[in-house]
């Protein structure tokens, strides 16, 4: 079980967990693949 702060607002920077199975890693491992999907076809 993961624990996330209610007060976490930047989870793609500061309250980013560097877990391979936590949301916060799964969620900028997406922004990334998206941006560079927009940027990079």
């Amino acid at each position: 079980m993961f624990h996330l702060l209610l007060s976490s607002h930047s989870v793609l920077t500061i309250h980013r967990v560097k877990e391979p199975t936590h949301p916060t890693q799964m969620a900028y491992e997406a922004v990334v693949a998206f941006l560079k999907e927009q940027l990079f076809s």
